[in-house]
């Protein structure tokens, strides 16, 4: 849902909307976490019974699962509505009074997050994994038709698309309802049913609690990350957030083979089928190192094209086209490392897999961040030769040296990349004083060559060296009569 939201919002209420979005996303992500690492506890447990035909041990697991999954939901939401401000504060979001509205206004749908999760556990723990696939395919397609009409056509900006995510989170848990309702064996709405067995809940949080640090170890370390990012700007945190969305998108295949291949793991033991469910460990792990090989080639190539989905602005895409193309290569060992997280978990050991996430996450991710961060801020070129050259109105594309004379004729070039990756290396001293490049074999903007050029101008002008490419010849010469027009360079 954040997704769509920041996809609509950003091209409908700017920069501003993304960032307001991601920051708020990455608070949210951990409390969904949180529900799907509880309500995957009740999951393994309901799975284990099922496959060892214990009727009523499975009755009772799933009425205390409902149950505590309510309790949780209406505790978040209280929670989060207080704490929205506090917590975005902390985070120093850019788009501080957006992100707060935003995030407020989605602490509503808490409390059917939890509900939708709990029903989708239950009907994957006996085998129906396709009916929470479908209700999350329609609701996201409500999600993204009320953020057209909120957003879009009555201009009520991430207010509406907060409003919008709430609206289809209700519907996925009405729906998930409905799908309960029809197996009859699943779900009894009386007393004795929604009691909270102390038994059931031990085992279900013995699973559940070790499942949920253990996605939201990733979470928190995800937030340091966003913290360490929001420092550069607006635009520079909207990149992330466009990046993190289209990373997510990339990892929901992964998710979902090790989400459906802990019931199946879980039902194999509970029947006693070990080296069955060996066998689907190995095979979900064939599957997700495809899926991972397949989608760091489509980013890798199609980075720009995806980002300029989410916004048209060029500075907020240069930044996410930046994170994607490194972060994507990680993909084959996300994927490797979730399916044995699958097999620990199926198995009732995941202690096992929240240790080995904090490894991941917290010793790797936010000491290398941190770590990073102060070598190379956002990008090492520029601070390999900060003494050289810098940017343009914090544009990595566009590149211009600090060393220029006065009375001296400027020269710029610029191109796509793709042909030559390294095109920004001819910019220094005694060479080009700026160039801009564009994306995989496309020209810069008129509007990256127009303020190239008036930052390289001295009072002599500016010589252009470009390609004879049909996309370079006009964007220059566009790029040369706004200069002469507006600043009255020639």
């Amino acid at each position: 849902y954040n997704m769509v939201d920041m996809v609509i919002a950003g091209r409908f209420a700017g920069p501003s909307a993304i960032s307001a979005i991601n920051n708020s996303s990455q608070i949210l992500v951990i409390i969904t976490k949180i529900a799907i690492g509880i309500t995957t506890g009740g999951c393994v447990l309901i799975a284990q019974f099922y496959g060892g035909k214990e009727d009523r041990s499975r009755e009772e697991a799933a009425g205390t699962l409902v149950s505590l999954s309510a309790v949780l939901g209406i505790a978040f939401s209280v929670i989060l509505a207080a704490s929205s401000g506090g917590i975005l504060r902390i985070l120093q979001a850019p788009a501080y009074d957006e992100a707060v509205l935003y995030l407020r206004i989605c602490s509503a749908g808490m409390f059917f997050v939890y509900i939708y999760n709990a029903f989708s556990s239950m009907l994957r723990a006996v085998g129906d994994s396709r009916t929470p696939m479908r209700i999350v395919i329609a609701t996201t397609i409500l999600n993204a038709v009320l953020d057209l009409v909120f957003v879009a056509g009555f201009g009520m900006g991430v207010a509406g698309a907060a409003w919008a995510t709430v609206i289809a989170q209700v519907l996925s848990a009405l729906l998930s309802l409905a799908a309960i309702m029809k197996e009859k064996e699943l779900i009894r709405f009386t007393r004795e049913f929604l009691r909270i067995r102390m038994g059931m809940l031990k085992q279900t949080l013995k699973v559940g609690i070790p499942s949920a640090v253990q996605m939201t170890i990733a979470g928190f370390s995800w937030l340091l990350v966003t913290f360490l990012i929001n420092r550069y700007g607006t635009d520079v945190s909207a990149g992330n957030g466009v990046a993190i969305k289209i990373k997510d998108l990339c990892q929901l295949l992964i998710s979902a083979m090790s989400t459906g291949a802990v019931s199946v793991i879980a039902q194999n033991l509970g029947a006693g089928l070990y080296d069955r469910a060996k066998e689907v460990m190995y095979t979900a792990m064939k599957m997700a190192v495809v899926v991972s090989l397949a989608t760091i080639v489509i980013v890798e190539f199609a980075g720009p094209w995806l980002a300029a989905i989410f916004t048209d602005d060029r500075t907020v895409i240069a930044g996410a086209v930046l994170n994607m193309r490194i972060e994507i290569i990680g993909q084959i060992f996300y994927a490797i490392f979730m399916i044995y997280h699958s097999m620990m978990i199926g198995a009732g050991h995941s202690t096992f897999a929240m240790m080995s996430s904090f490894t991941n996450c917290i010793i790797f991710r936010v000491i290398l961040a941190i770590t990073f961060e102060k070598i190379w801020g956002l990008e090492g070129i520029y601070i390999a030769h900060q003494d050289q050259i810098t940017y343009v109105k914090d544009d990595y594309q566009c590149l211009v040296t600090k060393k220029r004379k006065p009375g001296k004729v400027g020269i710029a070039t610029g191109g796509g990349s793709g042909h030559l990756p390294l095109f920004l290396g001819y910019v220094g001293d005694g060479m080009l004083d700026g160039c801009s490049v564009g994306d995989v074999f496309q020209s810069p903007s008129a509007e990256q060559m127009h303020a190239i050029t008036k930052k390289i101008d001295t009072g002599a002008g500016v010589l252009y060296i470009y390609g004879n490419y049909n996309g370079d010849i006009f964007n220059f010469d566009m790029a040369a009569e706004m200069a002469d027009f507006e600043d009255g360079i020639r």
